[in-house]
């Protein structure tokens, strides 16, 4: 602080505004950047920092020298308190059908690029999670008419989409049922919402007002209600109806994959070649129809080189493998002590995740014990060493002593 007080206003301004902008790659190129302070001053910093760690040095020598080390510290340490070395386990949920999801979406968005066409919109099943409160009869009846006008735009864009099945209309209308608020008094109203279709209504209801508030002269208060109520029903039904018809069209795709994989079969006597065959036939015939070029002929090393490994059959791990065929995997996790993380394998259930912990964690904690008693009998035998000559350890310990006073 005394050497900092020797600089100029100048000097302290420039030294701040390097160090704000250490890391600002704009900055660094400037040449206020690589200015110095004066020599003298920074050879009076050096002889400040200097003079410290002198002082510093000191200090520490003559605290280390006043006390002798603690030779049973340790001990006393590890009888006060016995570490913890248990295990603990963590499920983490791996949604496969979100991946496919993703996947099939990824792929149109590629499709439509190559080709030139307008991006389809998200699908997204992401759910949003909203609660309000419910508990005096004002806000109860706020949630009453907030619902009962959300079910009328809900229901008429269910009678608008010509494309989506009956089956598919009722149960989300029987979700729509469900999402009632609850009697006053109650806990709050919880909902559940697609955020997808969620931040598209919001958007939309603030151009609407954005309408309304750029209008007022040009119309009526009720035309302007009646057409900022239509604009709000018809824009928000559209939204609704091109968000679910998007949104099955990505699940029956991703559910094709899936299903694909579950119905994966073996025939006795096929190889891989086979299969490579049929697809080169496909392509060429998919490029003959589209008036393309034939694919390259098939490389008959290539062919050979497949049928080295066989297909898979039931019972091999690569058969109808849950990574392929399961909509929701459990991810098992093991954690000691340390924080150190071991992976313990992908199940279809959490029983299964949760008994491979069990088995692993039995077997750590034989082992442990294990080493315990080794350690144990390591430690009776180095004292079984030294208690054969107990004048030695005096010997040590007075030595140590003499050289600490």
């Amino acid at each position: 602080m005394q050497w900092k007080s020797s600089l100029t206003s100048d000097e302290k301004a420039m030294l701040l505004r390097q160090t704000h902008g250490e890391f600002d790659k704009k900055y660094r190129k400037t040449d206020e950047f690589d200015q110095d302070l004066p020599q003298e001053k920074a050879e009076a910093l050096g002889k400040a920092l200097e003079k410290y760690f002198d002082s510093e040095a000191e200090d520490y020598v003559k605290q280390r020298d006043s006390k002798a080390p603690d030779y049973d510290y340790i001990k006393r340490k590890c009888a006060r308190k016995a570490y913890d070395w248990s295990m603990t386990n963590t499920l983490v949920e791996v949604d496969r059908n979100a991946w496919r999801l993703n996947d099939v979406h990824d792929q149109k968005m590629e499709n439509a690029k190559e080709m030139g066409e307008p991006l389809p919109k998200s699908g997204s099943p992401l759910k949003d999670f909203y609660k309000f409160p419910n508990s005096k009869e004002s806000e109860h009846k706020v949630n009453v008419k907030v619902y009962e006008f959300a079910k009328e735009v809900f229901e008429g864009s269910m009678k608008d989409m010509k494309d989506v099945k009956a089956d598919d209309k009722k149960r989300w209308m029987d979700i729509m049922e469900k999402l009632a608020p609850p009697p006053q008094g109650e806990d709050g109203w919880k909902l559940v919402g697609h955020e997808v279709l969620n931040r598209q209504h919001d958007m939309a209801g603030e151009e609407i007002l954005k309408f309304q508030s750029e209008n007022p002269e040009k119309l009526s208060a009720e035309e302007l209600n009646a057409t900022v109520a239509g604009l709000f029903r018809d824009i928000n039904n559209a939204l609704t109806e091109s968000y679910f018809l998007e949104m099955l069209d990505l699940q029956e795709a991703a559910n094709e994959i899936r299903d694909q994989f579950r119905d994966q079969k073996y025939e006795e006597g096929k190889k891989r070649s086979d299969y490579a065959k049929a697809f080169h036939a496909a392509v060429t015939e998919y490029n003959k129809k589209e008036k393309k070029d034939p694919p390259p002929p098939l490389d008959e090393e290539y062919l050979a080189e497949l049928d080295k490994k066989p297909l898979p059959k039931p019972g091999d791990p690569e058969f109808r493998h849950p990574w392929n065929t399961a909509d929701v995997l459990y991810k098992s996790e093991a954690y000691d002590s340390f924080g150190q993380k071991y992976l313990l394998g992908l199940f279809e259930t959490k029983t299964e995740a949760q008994e491979v912990f069990k088995k692993w964690n039995d077997e750590y904690t034989e082992a442990r014990a294990k080493l315990k008693e080794e350690v144990v009998q390591w430690g009776k035998q180095q004292q079984a060493i030294l208690d054969k000559d107990p004048a030695a350890q005096e010997r040590v310990r007075k030595a140590i002593e003499e050289k600490w006073r």
